[in-house]
């Protein structure tokens, strides 16, 4: 909410999320007032996240690939 005052006074052009999955992007989507432009996540040729590629070509919102310089996330 404090992102969409941002948004609504002009101080930035879009929002975006980070990590998100498709149920949270549904839900982010059920009470936020301004559409999400891009979601990052997680993709490399092992782990494709599919699902949310598919969610977000369906709800016209841009996809942004990340993987960390130093491997696996969770390592």
């Amino acid at each position: 909410m404090a992102m969409e005052k941002f948004y609504a006074n002009g101080m930035v052009k879009a929002l975006g999320v980070a990590g998100f999955n498709v149920v949270q992007l549904k839900e982010l989507k059920g009470f936020a007032t301004v559409d999400v432009a891009v979601a990052q996540g997680w993709n490399n040729p092992l782990h494709q996240d599919l699902a949310v590629r598919r969610y977000c070509r369906e709800q016209d919102i841009w996809y942004q690939s990340m993987h960390p310089l130093g491997g696996h996330p969770w390592r």
